[in-house]
């Protein structure tokens, strides 16, 4: 694996999955090393104000061969099947979480601490 930027931009593949909702994703990324490629991958997500779960990085632009798969059950047709997956397997997606956990702050910060 090449850490160090040589200077020669190559197309590297991205995988990945969003944790707000377990979807599959993929993108190619001009890059000088495949640390690159994940840095702009992470970008992208920022950008979309979304979490990012990288699984790897390869070099040349790959085609996904699983496009009939949308979530990590490929089983799943709907992001309602796949919240009931979720919901079933006792997983939490990072941003229903972190909007309990805020919600839960609120109300706290509401009552305020002195308040039992």
């Amino acid at each position: 694996m090449e850490l160090i930027d040589d200077g020669i931009e190559e197309w590297y593949t991205v995988v990945g999955f969003w944790f707000e909702t377990l979807e599959r994703w993929t993108g190619h990324f001009l890059a000088d090393t495949a640390l690159g490629a994940e840095e702009m991958a992470q970008q992208h997500a920022r950008s979309r104000m979304l979490h990012l779960g990288v699984v790897g990085v390869f070099k040349g632009e790959l085609k996904v061969q699983d496009s009939y798969a949308t979530w990590i059950d490929p089983y799943c047709t709907s992001q309602e099947q796949m919240d009931t997956v979720m919901d079933e397997g006792g997983f939490w997606s990072v941003g229903r979480h972190r909007l309990e956990i805020a919600e839960a702050d609120k109300r706290k910060e509401a009552k305020g601490w002195w308040k039992k």
